[in-house]
């Protein structure tokens, strides 16, 4: 997710045109499955903890999902609809001709869609970033005598750049 961040969304970040200029990607081939089970031991003294890892794992699911359905979107049927007007992919055209082309329905979920994702993506990587660090220490407080890794500083860098 950092890096769609980077590719994606900080180019047209609070730009009042991000619903359409946010180019569509490949579509996020991710699975994050989490066997839940095998955490079942968080849940004696860490409860918090496993629901939060749970909850990540939902919190990430829906945020791909978002971004899949934008880019399906875009491929399928705003790209095809502009190509129609005659209007290519770096044409300038004004936003209230765009937003005729495709009509109020498209543009709508194009807009909530856009904005759900920009609003979403930075929330989701602070998120993690809590979560993992929440998860470690629930880690060393049950398995003192173990070590265990600690998240990339990227991440916790990175979350801490997405919140200005």
């Amino acid at each position: 997710m950092l890096q769609y961040q980077h590719s994606y969304i900080e180019p047209v970040k609070g730009k009042f045109d991000a619903w359409f200029t946010m180019h569509a990607g490949e579509l996020i081939n991710i699975e994050l499955k989490l066997d839940k089970n095998s955490l079942a031991f968080l849940l004696t003294d860490h409860p918090m903890t496993w629901r939060a890892v749970v909850l990540e794992e939902t919190r990430f699911s829906v945020l791909k999902d978002a971004v899949d359905h934008r880019n399906k979107l875009i491929n399928d049927s705003v790209w095809p609809k502009m190509e129609a007007k005659g209007i290519g992919h770096e044409a300038s055209i004004e936003v209230a001709k765009i937003e005729e082309i495709l009509g109020p329905a498209t543009t709508q979920n194009l807009k909530n869609l856009t904005q759900f994702i920009i609003d979403s993506s930075g929330k989701n990587i602070e998120s993690i970033s809590t979560c993992i660090a929440n998860l470690r220490q629930a880690l060393l407080h049950l398995y003192p005598s173990r070590d265990f890794v600690r998240p990339p500083k990227r991440l916790v860098m990175s979350t801490n750049n997405a919140a200005d």
